[in-house]
């Protein structure tokens, strides 16, 4: 069944000739002598200044020229044709999907006599409905951004709303740089594409976040975009990544933060510590140019290459001011253990429980102390690894007796290639690379021992893009491209060989687990410790596209459609070895139901009785989805002051099944 499924999607593909979701801009316009009558079969270059890559094409029978596909940056549009002067207009600028209205005037002359027209205001786009706005390349490098995380930007286009607080948002806060809503639609309601490519995992949270210096330009859709974008309740956010040129460019940066250079905490300052290790460390290098091998290849005017990459060591302080068992209290003693109130605890044995008329009966422990032998192994095995009180903590509670900081690393790094290369005038491809690493050491090992050692994350994205572009005639042209993410979490559990038998567990137990961890021991009103075990979420997108275009003499006509296949499986084994929460109600007395103020948690750990306690047996499903669209969308030029945007589109998110079940 599932290969006759894809068959029918292979079948499908080859007849509809898939659409993708166009991230170029285009040059369009008419050819008219100087009295207004149009001109056909004119000859017209569309050379990108940048590169010297150029596209040719003829005008329609009335006069009309389309040129799509063209990557954003500088271009220059020239005209010849018998009997009039050469045309030449510098300085035109191609954004993200702009459509720029570029009307060519040819005057009687020779061919050898040029017109030369400088673009000196910008040229309006006249020829879409669309609803947006571009961020150039000097607004992304210009704008300060706390993080540098370039999709933020796309919050100062309005029609964008926030819907988080923050304020510093890395290239590695995936989820703060989805939190947005575009056209009053809900939060991750948006289609986010880099270089045409979807760029969200299945719960449409962004997969790749490229640097600052590697985006080109940043289109942000909030409404009526064209019937070839689609899946998206909320906006589309296209992002170009740049591509090399003729001219060899690059930058490097370096942001830095210091603990030298700032006050110390309040907490800190009152529990007498000094301050903790602070640095944040955000750095790179991007580099762009025609591919050149000494003696090989020189890619001048033909191939070129662009990379970047982006680097960040981060230290974070941390504080913490918790509670610990008191000396006393790890050996039983609780003749000094008063509540917060100052009232005295008196500790009951669980074990003399008897039922009375009226309620229950427990006998108290003489001198609020519990015999040694009665204490359980294994409570005492994981207190010992329970650090001592390092400072007075409240009076008579004694609670916050204990005082942490400390720092973890936080480290990042990016790269991004992409490489450009012209076969003909006619076709052209490029490929572009990506990945991610965000290694974390968790910054809460307390104790600095397995009972709070930190787990280790790693949040990894890797992504490959492939476009070919085929200028069949000058009427009809061909796009077709491939792209692939995979963005997730894995998450392992530290130390690895760490057996459960040594805190005096029972091997049959042992027998039973997923996974030997450090169980979870939440004591009430004291620090717990323990961690989940490992987890894994990882999300695969596979995405196929391609695009037919038509160019006639009133109509631009595009048809096609998409198919994404969503992959996701998560494993999170939890608290594998078990947590377990303890109380005051197993050695409250007299009676343990009305009398509440007695009994201590700590106490009730000491004597082995949680209040409850569970171990999961958690699977890790592999989920599945098909997506398809197609599309068809025409451009009606009705005159030359007219353009209607008539589109077409069919949607089908496929059900969401279970890959091995």
């Amino acid at each position: 069944m599932r290969l006759l499924q894809c068959a029918l999607i292979v079948v499908w593909m080859a007849a509809a000739d898939l659409a993708a979701q166009e991230f170029r801009g285009a040059i369009l316009g008419r050819v008219v002598d100087s009295s207004g009558a149009v001109i056909p079969n004119v000859t017209i270059t569309i050379t990108n200044t940048s590169t010297n890559t150029s596209v040719k094409t003829e005008s329609a029978s009335n006069g009309s020229y389309t040129v799509p596909f063209l990557i954003p940056g500088p271009y220059r549009v020239s005209a010849q044709v018998a009997g009039f002067k050469a045309f030449v207009r510098d300085g035109i600028e191609v954004q993200v999907q702009a459509r720029i209205q570029t009307d060519i005037v040819l005057e009687p002359g020779v061919v050898t006599e040029t017109v030369m027209v400088k673009a000196d205001t910008p040229l309006l786009e006249t020829n879409t409905a669309s609803v947006g706005e571009v961020v150039d390349q000097m607004k992304i490098v210009s704008l300060p951004t706390n993080g540098r995380n370039p999709y933020m930007i796309a919050r100062i286009v309005p029609g964008v709303q926030p819907t988080d607080t923050r304020t510093f948002t890395r290239p590695f806060d995936n989820g703060g740089a989805s939190s947005i809503s575009m056209g009053g639609n809900p939060s991750q309601n948006n289609d986010v594409l880099l270089d045409g490519i979807p760029n969200v995992d299945a719960g449409n949270t962004i997969a790749f976040i490229p640097a600052v210096e590697a985006v080109q330009e940043m289109k942000v859709q909030t409404n009526t975009f064209d019937a070839e974008f689609g899946r998206a309740a909320g906006g589309v956010i296209n992002v170009t990544v740049k591509s090399g040129a003729n001219q060899i460019h690059g930058a490097l940066h370096e942001f830095w933060r210091n603990d030298r250079l700032e006050a110390n905490g309040f907490f800190n300052n009152r529990a007498g510590q000094g301050k903790p290790r602070q640095r944040f460390h955000m750095f790179g290098a991007s580099a762009g140019g025609p591919l050149y091998l000494p003696r090989l290849y020189n890619g001048h005017d033909r191939t070129f290459l662009f990379g970047s990459w982006d680097s960040i060591r981060q230290s974070d302080p941390t504080s913490l001011v918790a509670t610990v068992p008191t000396a006393a209290q790890r050996t039983g003693d609780f003749s000094r253990t008063f509540d917060g109130r100052g009232r005295f605890l008196p500790i009951f044995d669980p074990f003399t429980t008897v039922a009375v008329p009226g309620g229950f009966r427990r006998t108290a422990f003489e001198n609020n102390q519990i015999p040694a032998a009665r204490m359980d192994s294994v409570a005492v095995n994981i207190l010992k690894l329970f650090a001592p009180p390092n400072q007075p903590g409240l009076p008579l509670s004694a609670e916050e007796n204990f005082f942490w900081t400390g720092s973890s690393p936080d480290d990042y790094d990016a790269f991004i290639a992409r490489l450009d290369h012209n076969f003909t005038e006619r076709q052209r491809l490029f490929f572009r690379a990506s990945a991610s690493r965000r290694p974390r050491l968790g910054d809460d090992d307390i104790f600095e021992n397995i009972a709070t050692e930190s787990r280790f994350l790693n949040r990894i994205s890797r992504g490959a893009a492939l476009d070919y572009v085929n200028t069949i005639s000058p009427r009809l042209l061909l796009n077709a491209r491939f792209g692939m993410i995979r963005f997730g979490n894995v998450t392992a559990y530290r130390p690895a060989g760490f057996r459960l038998a040594s805190l005096g567990f029972p091997e049959r137990l042992v027998g039973q687990l997923l996974e030997q961890i450090f169980p979870t021991i939440s004591i009430s009103g004291i620090t717990t410790v323990g961690r989940s075990g490992q987890e894994e979420s990882l999300d695969n997108v596979y995405t196929l596209q391609t695009n037919m275009t038509r160019i006639g003499a009133r109509h631009t006509l595009k048809w096609g459609g998409d198919v994404r296949v969503y992959q996701d499986v998560g494993l999170a084994v939890g608290a594998a070895s078990g947590s377990f929460s303890f109380n005051q109600a197993f050695t409250r007395g007299p009676d343990p139901v009305p009398v509440t103020v007695s009994g201590h948690s700590v106490a009730s750990f000491l004597l082995g009785t949680p209040g409850s306690g569970s171990i999961p047996k958690n699977v890790g499903p592999a989920f599945q989805n098909v997506y398809y669209a197609s599309y068809v969308q025409d451009d009606i030029r009705i005159s030359p002051r007219l353009t209607v945007n008539a589109g077409l589109r069919y949607d089908y998110e496929g059900p969401r099944t279970e890959r091995y079940n």
